[in-house]
């Protein structure tokens, strides 16, 4: 399995959730208990920033499949190129060979 890189961030699933304090009087909600509906304005907190976080990893995720789709599409053509010039010595090998017997 590739390695990660240093700088790269984990998935949700693989992140370890802080424990809540146990000072406050009350325990903070939970994260489905404070879902907004859709348009609602944005709460700062927990749940905003786990959700801007994995905004910030979906972009670089997409960033990244566009430079890997430009790679591969750089590496396909240079494979065409290669292919076709190897079609083109094949060519000639059998016109020089043709060209000897005859």
């Amino acid at each position: 399995m590739a390695e990660r890189a240093p700088g790269k961030a984990k998935r949700a699933s693989q992140r370890v959730a802080p424990e809540p304090s146990r000072a406050g009087s009350a325990a903070a909600p939970s994260a489905r208990g404070s879902r907004q509906p859709a348009g609602a304005p944005a709460a700062s907190g927990p749940a905003n920033d786990t959700r801007s976080e994995i905004e910030r990893e979906r972009d670089i995720l997409k960033a990244e499949l566009e430079t890997a789709r430009a790679e591969i599409a750089a590496l396909q053509q240079q494979r065409d190129q290669i292919v076709n010039r190897i079609d083109w010595i094949i060519d000639s090998l059998h016109t020089l060979l043709e060209d000897e017997r005859g």
